[in-house]
C-alpha cells in the first residue's frame, strides 16, 4: 500500500519503556531490528530492555540532560511515558506530564528535527456528534484531564510539524489489553476473570473500545521512518467489548456456573471508533472477540 515504508534498521529512543505499553514496543522494536535507547529512572525493572539489548539512559523525563542524551542519534522517538497519578493534580499533571513531554519535543526540534511519535489515547475524544464518524475527523472535546492534556499535546505536535517541519504524530490506542512480559499477573482483567471463573455474580452495562497491546505497538513502529504519518493522529481501536461479554466468555472457557444478569441483550456498541487511518498503513486490528477469548484462556491457564 501507498502508506507503507520500506523496513529498515534505525536508531528510536523510547520513553515509558518498562510501562504496559512500553514493554510492547520494546518487543516490536526488537522483532524489527531496530536499535533501542530507552529512558529508564533508578530502580526500574530493566529486564526486558536488558534482554532486547537496549543502551539506558538513567533519568526522568524531567532531567534535561537525561533528554538530550536520549535523543543524541536517535531517528525517531517513541514517547510512551505518562505518569498516571498526576492527572489527580491539575498542577502536577502539568509538571509531570505536559512540560516534560514539551521539553521532549523541543530536544528533538534542536536535534535536526527527530521524528516523534506520540502514544496518545482515544480519551481526547468526548461527546460524539450525532452522524459524524468517529474517525480522525472528528473533533477533540475531552471530557477529563487525562484526555485533555493527551489533546493539548498532540496540538504541539502538528503545530511543530506545520512550523518546524517535523515528521511528527499522535497514535491514539483505545483501552489496550494484554499480558505484560515478565509480569504475567499484571495481566488485563485478571482478578476480573479469575472472579468469574471462582463463579462470582456479574451484574453491569460498562463497556469501551478496546485494542490488544500486541496490535497497538505494531501500529506504532510502523510509523517510525515513514513520510506518511507526518502530521497525523492515528485511531488504535480493535473492538467493542462489554463487561458482560467478557464475563460470559470467561464463563464458557472455564466452566463457571456464575450468574450474569443481562444489562446488554442485543444492544450495539454505544459507538464505534473508525480506525481507517491505521488500517491503510498495515497495522493489525482485527482479533475482534477471538482475541478476548485467547487472553481469557492464557490468564486462566496462568492462574
Amino acid at each position: 500500500r501507498s502508506g507503507r515504508a520500506r523496513r529498515r534498521t534505525m536508531q528510536v529512543a523510547l520513553t515509558g519503556a518498562t510501562g504496559f505499553v512500553g514493554s510492547f514496543l520494546t518487543l516490536e522494536l526488537q522483532r524489527q531490528g531496530h536499535d533501542i535507547t530507552a529512558l529508564v529512572r533508578p530502580g526500574s525493572d530493566r529486564r526486558l530492555l536488558e534482554q532486547a539489548g537496549a543502551t539506558l539512559v538513567e533519568g526522568s523525563l524531567r532531567d534535561e540532560t537525561a533528554l538530550r542524551r536520549l535523543v543524541e542519534g536517535a531517528a525517531a522517538v517513541i514517547h510512551a511515558a505518562w505518569d498516571w497519578e498526576a492527572q489527580h493534580s491539575p498542577e502536577a499533571n502539568w509538571e509531570v506530564n505536559l512540560t516534560p513531554s514539551f521539553r521532549l519535543l523541543e530536544q528533538c526540534r534542536l536535534a535536526g528535527g527527530v521524528q516523534m511519535l506520540f502514544v496518545s489515547s482515544v480519551a481526547v475524544y468526548g461527546p460524539v456528534i450525532p452522524g459524524h464518524p468517529l474517525d480522525e475527523t472528528h473533533p477533540a472535546w475531552p471530557e477529563e484531564l487525562y484526555g485533555g492534556s493527551k489533546a493539548m499535546l498532540e496540538d504541539l505536535l502538528m503545530a511543530y510539524h506545520h512550523q518546524f517541519g517535523m515528521n511528527t504524530s499522535s497514535w491514539r490506542p483505545a483501552a489496550v489489553y494484554g499480558i505484560p512480559p515478565l509480569r504475567p499477573l499484571q495481566a488485563s482483567w485478571r482478578d476480573f476473570i479469575l472472579a468469574v471463573a471462582a463463579g462470582r455474580p456479574v451484574d453491569t452495562d460498562a463497556g469501551g473500545s478496546v485494542v490488544s497491546a500486541e496490535d497497538t505497538a505494531h501500529a506504532i513502529v510502523l510509523g517510525i521512518g515513514n513520510p506518511a504519518v507526518a502530521g497525523r493522529n492515528f485511531n488504535l481501536v480493535d473492538t467493542y467489548l462489554y463487561r458482560q461479554t467478557l464475563a460470559e466468555i470467561v464463563r464458557e472457557e472455564s466452566g463457571s456456573r456464575a450468574p450474569i444478569t443481562d444489562r446488554v441483550g442485543g444492544a450495539p456498541p454505544r459507538y464505534r471508533v473508525l480506525s481507517d487511518a491505521a488500517w491503510a498503513l498495515g497495522a493489525r486490528l482485527d482479533r475482534g472477540l477471538d482475541g478476548i477469548r485467547e487472553h481469557v484462556r492464557r490468564v486462566l491457564a496462568a492462574g
